[in-house]
């Protein structure tokens, strides 16, 4: 099953992206923590009077942000930024797991190999988590010298289990991305549709709950009930719970994936 060969090979050919984006994430967190205001709690407070409520809802305490450096980590980055840019990314992966071999007329050369669909799958899905780790180590990097340059506390933990469910949320992305990509086996239609979909579970999960209460009760159909770095990072809580839903969820879609495409015929 574990093909060194195979997750190598999928690794080389997506290096410089990788490359790219560990560096990108690298210099754009580094930045953005080191803008973090410091302001004291009274004019923290007195920005939040300038939000509207609706956007309070959708995005938390104003004050949190501009008085903490954690929250103010968390509003620039694992809010919506690192889900949207790095599920992308992960799910962009994901369609050349096999969809991008269908579309460039190339699966019947990757089938050939010695080894069975699922093994090539799981490789390369073994491939992905590996680039997306390592393109997530320059990014919690660059938050840590952006912290300890503003003089402020690090606190490792806190930043590296946020970015865990992170990466875990990035994984799901790309998981439901490959199975979509098998059913309808065209990349950028499958991305598209992913993007959508946790688009949707995103807005519900933090705006459609508070603004109907009665869907609250049904708040963990979204994966992002499950994924609170808010938690993590501003109040210094976390639950394991969480972390073991989202990596069932993505062992789940995987398996799918994998058993609908060992049954599927390729049309060539």
């Amino acid at each position: 099953m574990f093909r060194p060969d195979i997750i190598r090979m999928f690794c080389w050919r997506h290096l410089t992206v990788c490359s790219v984006m560990g560096g990108g994430s690298f210099v754009v967190s580094l930045a953005l923590v080191a803008l973090f205001p410091d302001q004291s709690a009274d004019k923290a407070e007195q920005l939040t009077d300038l939000y509207p409520k609706l956007l309070v809802d959708l995005i938390g305490d104003p004050m949190e942000f501009f008085s903490n450096i954690y929250g103010w980590v968390y509003a620039q980055f694992f809010h919506i930024t690192f889900w949207v840019v790095y599920g992308l990314y992960a799910g962009d992966l994901a369609t050349d797991i096999i969809a991008r071999d269908i579309e460039d007329k190339s699966i019947d050369i990757v089938l050939s190999y010695p080894v069975a669909r699922s093994e090539i799958m799981v490789n390369r899905l073994i491939g992905l988590a590996i680039l997306l780790l390592c393109s997530t180590l320059a990014f919690v990097l660059g938050c840590s010298l952006g912290i300890v340059c503003k003089g402020q506390d690090l606190n490792m933990l806190s930043l590296a289990l946020a970015t865990l469910m992170s990466v875990l949320i990035s994984l799901n992305f790309a998981a439901v991305t490959l199975l979509l990509t098998v059913i309808v086996q065209r990349s950028m239609l499958s991305l598209g549709l992913t993007f959508c979909i946790f688009g949707f579970m995103f807005l519900y999960e933090g705006l459609l709950t508070k603004l109907i209460p009665v869907l609250d009760r049904l708040s963990f159909m979204s994966l992002f009930h499950f994924y609170q770095p808010a938690d993590i990072l501003i109040r210094q809580t976390h639950s394991m719970g969480d972390a073991l839903v989202l990596c069932m969820t993505f062992l789940i879609l995987v398996c799918i994936g994998i058993s609908l495409f060992r049954r599927r015929d390729i049309q060539l």
